[in-house]
């Protein structure tokens, strides 16, 4: 229960796996969720349904027109093939998920003084955002809006790491098997985190964090779970990955 204000008490966790239309417990013998991924506990479902429930190994696959496309649109912003490339995922829905875009920003800033390119992908939905990081760290090419889900991926997939939100392309990019760093706050990266990849996850540790608030308006600590989440801390973490990535 929220520890904070009993009017906004409720459960935080769900111990029992359920499936959406069923009622009931569908397991005899219930796992505790507390420690286990979403996707883990959906195999053990799985299981009973006569279906392995060996982890997966997450795999994307590009057409090579996807790949092609997306060379021909970074080459049309000044990027030639083979330049590193840093590619920046600022959208998510919920509002409390959003990192800061000082925070997009001093990462930007950061890998353009290394000399990588830097992209902005997101949908139509994220354009302000993108446009707000781009103002802030110029230099940086912003494609939010200009790309298909799978050149968005293709995307992801021609950067050398990419920086996320907890959002749709953070799972994305963990299933094209790319570096990344991903940011959390309000939610718990042990259930919903980038599959098998828990070091990608930067946050800070808080006695409120996570609260699995959506909307700002929820949050009685000033967003402080995303706002202490520096760029610095991300660059950081980016490097170590990415050093790791060419043992």
């Amino acid at each position: 229960m929220h520890a904070h204000n009993f009017c906004r008490a409720r459960p935080q966790e769900h111990p029992e796996p359920r499936l959406a239309w069923c009622p009931r417990r569908v397991l005899d013998r219930v796992h505790s969720s507390h420690s286990h991924s979403h996707a883990r506990c959906y195999l053990w479902v799985g299981s009973l349904l006569g279906f392995d429930d060996e982890p997966p190994s997450l795999a994307i696959h590009l057409s090579p027109e996807t790949i092609r496309t997306v060379e021909r649109l970074l080459e049309e912003h000044g990027v030639p093939g083979g330049k590193p490339l840093v590619v920046l995922v600022p959208g998510t829905i919920w509002e409390t998920k959003h990192w800061t875009i000082e925070g997009f920003a001093g990462v930007a800033r950061e890998f353009l003084h290394e000399g990588f390119a830097v992209a902005l992908a997101g949908t139509k939905r994220d354009e302000t955002r993108c446009r707000q990081i781009a103002t802030a760290a110029p230099g940086t090419i912003d494609l939010c809006g200009k790309t298909t889900p799978a050149d968005l991926a293709g995307l992801i997939q021609r950067a050398e790491v990419a920086v996320t939100n907890d959002s749709g392309s953070m799972h994305v990019a963990a299933s094209l098997g790319k570096p990344m760093v991903s940011v959390f706050g309000p939610t718990n990266p042990v259930h919903i985190g980038p599959y098998q990849k828990p070091e990608s996850v930067v946050r800070v540790d808080l006695p409120c964090s996570p609260c699995n608030y959506r909307r700002l308006s929820q949050c009685p600590f000033d967003h402080a779970c995303m706002k202490q989440v520096t760029s610095a801390m991300i660059v950081e973490r980016a490097r170590k990955i990415l050093a790791a990535a060419k043992l």
